[in-house]
């Protein structure tokens, strides 16, 4: 169908919008309500803020729920009905029907078999043992099919839907039952909304539930009444937010105790900087940034943050390449050498001649014309300083062999020097180093400061012990940092861990308090929508249980739908004699029927409903008379506007309707000797007894057993028209239902009926011949011989003459 058949109430987003302009909460808790209402996958391990739109109020028109009458069932191989379908045609309107039959008659089997095709289970069975579910199939039948037609509004034909086993199956592995729409291809009821709708407004009410809805289970109670109120959609809301909040509890809780643990095992450990965090981890307000400093490797300590820099800068500390230097050394060598070799030639004398009249030509330029520092005769002045000008350039042309050898000299030095290097800063950062460390430090530091100024030779002779040195510090000061981190490792591995999922704790600790309050007001919602909505059940539902407490000194003040999730209930507020508050214990096995009739017939006739017909089995039992009669009046009154189908095996139900003259159809399963089922248009029971009479008389059973048997009919129909006679003269004079129905019991004998339906005294059961024989003298003989015949028998042609006897005397007691 194109409508969905489960319109109601409404998901309840609109109800809940309603509620949040109320509640006035802040915008984080709002989106909260929201997301679990509209999507609920925001809220999975969402720390950060959650920002969702109000939607847009919709409209739902529950008038467009099509109106579904059923035109017929059809059933064979279930339950008690055998090979042959059992078929029952109905009229697809508003009325009351009452399926009668025997105990046994396999009546319920009907009931069952349409609640199995639309809902996929039966109430009987669902929660009994193997042995009650396995048996659902008839034993002699290959197969099992129950077809129901429905008049459904807005399709021209009718609606199938169908359920055909092939074969022995448990019920669980039943083929799915199909829906045939006129003109539309066959589809699995799975694929409609008659499923969900079937669950949803439910419209059977088995002889179990009667007496399970009030002594089940609360939340069975609670989802038998509630599922109409399509409270889904908050509910689900309610227990998205409730896992939201235990999941960030629990996250909170395991976080507090990893933090517990990983604070134990600090302290456990001989590292500076575990017990550091050890007092970090157990204050009452945790110093995140100090603890994300020792998480960085730091030390919150500033000595020991100093001594785990130094033993970092040691353990990469790296000498000069003492190859290479030694291999500079070796040239500086050769290049002094060379200079001195160059030394002791004329480019030597020259060399220092040429240096002594620079420094003359220096001193001249200085201090003008003088005598000659030197000799002391010569003077030096203008012309001397152009003579010694141009010897003195004379002499450098003569020493460039010594200035190269001595630019040789530089340049080796030089490049021992840079082959040297400089010792490095982390040389000289010792503080907080242990001893041994300190004094390799120091004869390092010092030998390389020593080795940039001195001779080759001794460069040669000390670089390999300065360098074995060094690689002794780097690996002195690994060692250290080491062993210390073999300590702080597991200790950081956990900080590290737990600091991850402890995030900022006050943004937790706002999610969880966010969410208990989200939750909190979901809840509340729940209850004010679950509140406004079930109000006119409630009302309705006490209005049904005023009729059929009939003879009953109990009120029903209030019927409360509370909690949420697993602790969903129902609650019923009873008075006893308008003094006592009681609850459902006071109640006796008949109002406890009647009190689930009280509560079922208002949900399953909500105009949501889909469903106009309801199927109520075998709702009589257990009902004293008073309520009987109610109960017709109450069935009476609710098919009005739907199809009301009572199957029943107690005649005084169909007895009541007849005597108030309330309409209904009437119907009767027949079982026959073989076991053949059969529904035919019920009759009115003295109409039955004489209908059975007569077709004894026709069969070929034996003559001296219709001789017995056809008198025992006969004696039926006279009792039955008795007791219609008593019934309706004793209630119209206002005498108790449980007082007329004692007076019946108490009549024992047939004459003491018959002197009650016709002088309303049993006492005056000897005048009943006079004045049976005073209005026809065949009546006399009817009464007679359904008494002998009864115990006796009768000739064989008698038996016609009874029957026909039976049926004017009948007539004329009816008629009084």
């Amino acid at each position: 169908m194109t409508e969905s058949l489960a319109e109601g109430f409404g998901d309840g987003v609109n109800d809940v919008v309603t509620l949040l302009d109320e509640a006035k909460l802040s915008d984080h808790v709002e989106s909260l309500v929201l997301a679990a209402l509209l999507d609920p996958d925001l809220l999975a391990d969402n720390d950060g803020a959650i920002s969702i739109a109000r939607p847009v109020p919709s409209k739902r028109n529950a008038s467009m729920v099509p109106q579904t009458f059923l035109a017929s069932l059809s059933v064979s191989g279930f339950r008690g009905v055998g090979k042959s379908s059992v078929k029952l045609e109905l009229s697809p309107e508003p009325g009351l029907v009452v399926v009668t039959g025997r105990n046994g008659s396999g009546k319920s089997s009907l009931a069952e078999a349409l609640e199995l095709l639309l809902t996929g289970v039966s109430d009987r069975w669902a929660e009994r043992s193997v042995a009650w579910r396995d048996a659902w199939q008839h034993l002699d039948a290959e197969s099992t099919d129950i077809t129901a037609n429905f008049a459904v509004e807005g399709y021209p034909g009718l609606v199938e839907i169908r359920q055909t086993i092939t074969g022995r199956v448990k019920p669980d592995q039943a083929p799915m039952a199909t829906v045939k729409l006129p003109g539309q291809a066959v589809m699995k009821i799975s694929d409609t909304e008659w499923a969900n709708a079937a669950s949803t407004f439910r419209p059977f009410l088995s002889y179990n539930e009667l007496g399970g809805l009030l002594e089940g289970k609360n939340i069975n109670q609670y989802r038998a009444i509630a599922s109409v109120l399509d409270l889904g959609a908050l509910e689900q809301a309610a227990g998205t937010l409730r896992q939201a909040r235990l999941n960030a509890e629990k996250t909170q809780t395991e976080v507090d105790r990893d933090r517990k643990t990983l604070a134990a095992a600090a302290e456990q450990i001989v590292e500076p900087r575990a017990q550091q965090l050890v007092p970090l981890l157990t204050a009452r307000k945790l110093n995140l940034a100090a603890i994300d400093l020792l998480l960085s490797g730091e030390s919150t300590d500033l000595a020991d943050a100093t001594l785990i820099a130094s033993l970092a800068g040691l353990s990469t500390v790296v000498g000069p390449d003492a190859v290479a230097v030694l291999a500079s050394v070796d040239s500086l060598v050769a290049a002094k050498g060379a200079w001195g070799a160059v030394q002791k030639t004329d480019a030597g004398r020259s060399h220092e001649l040429a240096s002594l009249l620079d420094r003359a030509l220096a001193l001249h330029a200085s201090h003008g014309d003088r005598s000659c520092p030197v000799c002391g005769e010569g003077r030096l002045d203008n012309a001397w300083t152009l003579s010694a000008t141009s010897q003195r350039n004379a002499l450098v042309e003569e020493t460039k062999e010594l200035a190269a050898a001595d630019s040789a000299v530089k340049v080796a030095r030089a490049e021992l020097t840079q082959r040297l290097g400089r010792p490095p800063k982390q040389l000289h950062a010792i503080e907080q180093l242990p001893g041994d460390l300190v004094d390799l430090v120091e004869r390092s530091s010092d030998a390389w400061t020593n080795l940039l100024t001195a001779e080759p030779t001794l460069v040669q002779s000390t670089i390999e012990t300065m360098c074995a040195d060094l690689r002794q510090v780097r690996e002195l000061a690994a060692t250290i940092l080491k062993e210390r981190q073999d300590l702080w490792g597991p200790v950081h591995r956990g900080l590290a861990a737990w600091r991850h999922s402890q995030g900022d704790p006050a943004v937790r600790a706002d999610r969880v308090k966010n969410l208990k309050t989200a939750e909190t007001f979901m809840k509340d919602a729940i209850n004010s929508v679950r509140t406004k909505r079930f109000g006119p059940l409630q009302q309705a539902a006490t209005e049904v249980w005023g009729m059929l407490r009939r003879d009953s000194n109990i009120t029903l003040d209030q019927v409360t739908l509370t909690g949420s999730g697993s602790n969903q209930g129902m609650s019923l507020s009873l008075e006893v004699d308008g003094k006592h508050k009681t609850g459902i214990g006071v109640l006796s096995q008949g109002e406890i029927h009647s009190m689930a009739l009280a509560l079922f017939l208002p949900r399953a006739t909500l105009a949501a409903s889909p469903f106009r017909f309801l199927v109520i089995d075998d709702p009589v039992q257990a009902m004293d008379p008073g309520k009987v009669e109610a109960l017709a009046q109450v069935l009476h009154r609710s098919s009005k506007d739907r199809q009301i189908i009572v199957f029943t095996h107690d005649e005084r139900l169909p007895e009541a309707l007849r005597r108030l003259q309330l309409a209904a159809r009437m119907f009767e399963v027949r079982r026959s000797v073989d076991g053949e089922m059969t529904v035919v248009k019920g009759m009115e029971p003295v109409e039955r007894a004489l209908s059975d009479a007569s077709a004894l008389l026709k069969s070929n059973l034996p003559d001296q057993v219709a001789q017995r048997v056809v008198p025992n009919f006969c004696r039926a129909a006279i009792e039955a028209a008795c007791d219609e006679v008593i019934r309706r003269t004793k209630l119209s004079a206002g005498e108790r239902h449980v007082d007329v129905e004692n007076t019946i019991l108490d009549a024992r004998t047939l004459n003491q009926r018959m002197a009650l339906a016709i002088f309303n005294e049993a006492g005056r059961s000897g005048e009943v011949g006079a004045r049976l024989n005073q209005v026809s003298k065949s009546f006399g003989d009817a009464v007679g011989e359904a008494n002998r015949g009864s115990h006796h028998g009768v000739s064989q042609a008698q038996l016609g003459k009874i029957r026909d006897d039976t049926r004017g005397l009948c007539k004329w007691l009816r008629s009084q």
